[in-house]
């Protein structure tokens, strides 16, 4: 992936401005680095921009909950108050939620934005995120980073938030981060400790004069280079958003996916071909199968004239002679009724509120502790051999009734 740095003023300067960026591997190692004109960078088909602390202005506040997902001019109505500038001209989106419940949210102008995008895309660059700055120095445990430069840069305070600072000098700390020190201690939190990370070779800053002036423990850490020891960036405050979120899909270099797509294309054509092989050989079966059920019948019954189903008939003309016998058939009262009585325990046969018979389906009602039971009873009439089906399970005065139809 390539990672590229972009200062405040670049938009605004001519083909000669340098951009400086890094590519990352798949863990966020650096593979290699640079400073190039925009015509000259690697083209990598992954990329993502670093907005400059001074433009990516983060804030943290309460949202409602349907907020949140808004984006854009909605969003940059509902914070007006906190903007300083005309909605209109602002990019807002919403961050992630914070541990105290204020959101972190991400402020940018719009017009600056779009000529940086409009410019990258000229030299084929569409990147899929953007990160503010000022959350890519790690944070140390307990404790806030400065990147500063002997003249200005940015704190980071949380996962989330952070801020421009200007001015300072080697015993005299910035004006932001004494004012944000000062409230820090007029709070409830806990003692924080400052680690200053100088960048550009900057002098080190006066640890003891520092800690005097802010009211906390002050060390220095790791000079700041983003191109040289780049750091992990992962979640946070996504600027590409809305209007300016990258079309990933339309946009996507499916060449890379030619031979999989092709092996799935195979797998699914190997796959259709088998099921069409299985339903033919199934086809032909049941064709056989019904074709022998019809000869059967026919050799039985040959005055039939004509065969629907086989089974069907067979068993009507077998019930005819049953009760030509004077014998009861397989869908007659009494054998229905024996066998629907075997399925049902002695709680069950105590409960019967009612039994009907009409036109070979048998109509049984009984009373049931709850659904359950009454699902229960289905499976076991259906497990008997019966073809059973549940009507209905009516809770009245008396009880839980549930109702049945069975056919043989």
């Amino acid at each position: 992936m390539l990672r590229i740095h972009i200062p405040s003023n670049w938009p605004d300067q001519g083909s000669d401005a340098r951009l400086s960026w890094v590519r990352l591997g798949a863990k966020g190692e650096r593979l290699d680095s640079g400073r190039s004109v925009l015509a000259e960078l690697p083209a990598d088909k992954v990329s993502e921009i670093v907005l400059p602390a001074a433009i990516a202005v983060l804030l943290s506040m309460p949202l409602p909950e349907g907020l949140k997902q808004k984006r854009g001019r909605m969003l940059a109505y509902a914070i007006e108050d906190r903007l300083g500038a005309e909605p209109e001209t602002v990019h807002v989106v919403a961050g992630p939620l914070q541990p105290d419940g204020r959101t972190a949210v991400g402020v940018i102008e719009k017009s600056w934005l779009r000529r940086v995008l409009d410019r990258l895309k000229t030299a084929g660059i569409k990147p899929r995120s953007a990160w503010p700055e000022t959350l890519l120095p790690a944070l140390p445990p307990d404790g806030w980073v400065l990147v500063w430069n002997g003249q200005e840069g940015f704190l980071r305070t949380e996962a989330h938030a952070g801020m421009p600072v200007d001015g300072g000098s080697e015993v005299e700390p910035p004006v932001a981060l004494k004012l944000a020190a000062q409230a820090l201690q007029n709070g409830a939190e806990a003692r924080k400790t400052l680690q200053v990370r100088p960048a550009n070779a900057a002098m080190q800053p006066n640890t003891a004069a520092w800690a005097a002036a802010l009211g906390m423990p002050v060390g220095i850490g790791l000079p700041w280079d983003p191109i040289r020891s780049p750091e992990p960036y992962r979640g946070g405050v996504e600027f590409l958003q809305g209007e300016f979120a990258p079309a990933a899909l339309m946009e996507m270099d499916w060449k890379a996916f030619r031979l999989p797509l092709a092996l799935l294309g195979a797998l699914l054509l190997v796959q259709l071909g088998a099921t069409l092989v299985e339903w033919g050989v199934m086809a032909r079966e049941e064709s056989k199968l019904s074709a022998q059920m019809e000869r059967r019948f026919r050799e039985v019954f040959p005055e039939a004239v004509a065969v629907v189903d086989a089974p069907l008939q067979m068993q009507r003309k077998l019930d005819d002679l049953r009760h030509a016998l004077r014998q009861p058939g397989a869908n007659d009262l009494l054998p229905l009724l024996s066998r629907a009585m075997k399925a049902l325990d002695d709680d069950q046969r105590s409960g019967l509120r009612r039994i009907s018979y009409d036109a070979a389906r048998l109509g049984i009602e009984c009373g049931v502790r709850d659904r359950a039971a009454a699902e229960a009873l289905l499976a076991a009439f259906r497990q008997a051999g019966l073809q059973a089906s549940l009507e209905s399970v009516d809770v009245k005065n008396s009880g839980i009734t549930a109702s049945y139809v069975i056919n043989g």
